[in-house]
């Protein structure tokens, strides 16, 4: 009896923490969705056009490394909103413009049908990008010090290494 009592809180604990997600969301990072058609996007790209396809198994461990993938680019995403680091809008039309800049608007268009992606998937993918470079050069890069003296002895012990 008293483990139907324990149980029944548990399940009772359980349900009151649980938020109801739709069946479209396979993560939540602080609150914002992952969603399996994001998932699946992403997975499809990853594919390409082979012509092979790969087992449920391997399938699924693509798909749950697209997943991580999403879940570590939010959460830099959110870290990068909170240094005021987020690229802008001139940056990344700056970016597609080079992009562009070898090909005419029409076989710039035709490539980006042939992998699967519309301007805004293009323009939300250099965001990122352009974003997570700003974070780590301001988290990691600009914190790395190296003096010119520890280069230089580096280089006489490679130096004398090859020598022996």
């Amino acid at each position: 009896m008293a483990f139907i009592g324990v149980a029944a809180l548990c399940l009772v604990g359980v349900a009151g923490c649980r938020r109801t997600h739709g069946p479209d969301v396979m993560a939540t990072v602080n609150s914002k969705p992952i969603l399996r058609s994001e998932v699946e996007q992403l997975y499809q790209n990853n594919l390409g056009d082979s012509q092979q396809q790969p087992s449920k198994e391997q399938a699924d461990i693509v798909r749950l490394n697209v997943l991580r993938q999403l879940i570590d680019e939010e959460i830099l995403m959110e870290r990068a909103a909170k240094l005021n680091l987020t690229a802008t809008d001139e940056e990344v039309d700056n970016q597609i413009n080079e992009l562009k800049a070898p090909f005419g608007e029409e076989e710039f268009n035709k490539r980006l049908a042939a992998k699967h992606l519309t301007l805004d998937d293009l323009k939300r993918q250099i965001r990122r990008s352009k974003t997570e470079d700003k974070l780590l050069n301001k988290e990691i890069n600009s914190k790395i010090n190296i003096a010119d003296a520890d280069i230089a002895a580096y280089y006489q012990r490679r130096r004398c290494e090859e020598e022996d």
